[in-house]
C-alpha cells in the first residue's frame, strides 16, 4: 500500500492584471509560499492542493486571509 500524501498547502490568488496583486504574489513566492492563480472558469479544487488561504483585497491592499 502506498502512503497517503497530504495535499500541499497553497494560497489562491484571483486572476487579475492588478500590479499590486502581481507584486504581492511575487513577494509571497520569494518567501517560499505556493501561490496559485485562479483563472476564470477554474473549479475550486481538483488538483490535490489544499487552498487554506486566499489573497483578498482589503481596504485597497492585498492581504492573505485564512479560509
Amino acid at each position: 500500500m502506498l502512503p497517503v500524501t497530504p495535499p500541499r498547502r497553497a494560497i489562491r490568488a484571483p486572476w487579475s492584471q492588478d500590479t499590486a496583486l502581481r507584486f504581492e504574489v511575487r513577494r509571497l513566492r520569494e518567501r517560499g509560499e505556493v501561490v496559485v492563480w485562479q483563472l476564470p472558469g477554474d473549479a475550486d479544487d481538483e488538483s490535490g492542493i489544499a487552498y487554506d488561504r486566499a489573497l483578498v483585497r482589503v481596504s485597497n491592499e492585498w492581504a492573505v486571509q485564512e479560509r
